[in-house]
């Protein structure tokens, strides 16, 4: 369960400050998310998690930022002249981290048909009606990204958001299951929305394989709350 934000967000909120970055990396702030996940076959579930962003360090010779998550990652973000990079990773039960080349979450500049490519895995596809499990559930496929607009509005529970960065992500791949008995076409689309001074406010994500009991599936992940770092702390 996330935690209920100290300070209430307004209902109304512009997304178009001047100078606001579109995913804050100061230390302090906490993001609570509600996500929706539907999966062929079973009953929706309601998910709740947590992100808070650490004090600022070097991994490697680069300095970023860790965001530590309630399942106990903690993701490594950078800020450059090129965009937001993810370029590192860490279980809670590792004490070092994975350095990742570097893939970005946002690529500048921000405006409609800027690009780029990045590599992903499937997080939602599961083996259904199967004793011998032979799908395999992390599969490594790469995405294609692009801005759609700049100028998005969003509804979550959070509040209202103006004037949005709208990012669209596909992929396809074929692979073999395990028996070598089914090929599967897999798709990935994303979409996700960031807001001026307040980050990732909406995803979505649909994953499926060409077939039911490969256990298609879609998420939607909103933004419940924001606690942004106070200055009299």
């Amino acid at each position: 369960m996330g935690i209920l934000p100290a300070i209430a967000f307004s209902l109304l909120i512009s997304c178009d400050g001047g100078g606001h970055s579109y995913f804050p990396l100061e230390p302090g702030w906490e993001f609570g998310y509600r996500t929706e996940l539907h999966t062929e076959g079973t009953a929706p579930e309601i998910l709740r998690s947590t992100a808070v962003n650490l004090p600022p360090r070097k991994l490697g010779e680069i300095d970023v930022t860790p965001q530590l998550h309630q399942d106990g990652r903690t993701l490594f973000y950078a800020a450059g002249a090129a965009g937001i990079r993810l370029v590192g990773f860490q279980k809670q039960s590792e004490n070092i981290a994975t350095e990742f080349p570097g893939q970005y979450i946002l690529k500048y500049p921000l405006e409609a048909g800027t690009k780029w490519h990045a590599p992903g895995r499937t997080v939602l596809l599961t083996e259904r009606y199967l004793a011998s499990k032979a799908l395999p559930v992390n599969i490594g496929i790469d995405l294609d990204y692009e801005i759609e607009k700049t100028q998005d509005d969003v509804r979550v529970p959070a509040g209202h958001f103006f004037g949005c960065v709208k990012v669209t992500a596909a992929g396809h791949t074929t692979v073999n299951t395990g028996d070598n008995q089914r090929i599967l076409n897999v798709d990935v689309k994303i979409t996700e929305w960031y807001a001026a001074g307040v980050g990732l406010v909406k995803a979505t994500r649909t994953e499926s394989a060409g077939e039911e009991r490969a256990g298609n599936a879609n998420l939607v992940s909103e933004l419940e709350y924001v606690k942004k770092p106070s200055w009299f702390e």
